[in-house]
């Protein structure tokens, strides 16, 4: 089973990001964050990231079609 969850106050957002250090240098600009997850038991470990991965890209390109629809102007950054 997968679900997404949602943080918008600052203070949640910091300490969640806390534990994983890929949001340094962009971290502190998050007005929100959405955490994908599932259930460890009922797939394979390689399963369940390519699951988790089709759900991420997904979910982003829904986001970002709904908010293309809405007028905003997007701004993506590739961080290497």
């Amino acid at each position: 089973m997968r679900r997404v969850y949602t943080a918008y106050d600052p203070r949640s957002i910091d300490h969640i990001l806390s534990f994983h250090n890929g949001n340094k240098g962009f971290g502190h600009k998050l007005g929100a964050l959405l955490i994908i997850t599932a259930d460890c038991v009922s797939y394979t470990k390689s399963a369940n990231g390519i699951r988790l991965g089709l759900v991420a890209v997904s979910l982003r390109c829904r986001l970002f079609t709904y908010l293309m629809r809405l007028g905003w102007e997007l701004h993506v950054e590739l961080v290497s």
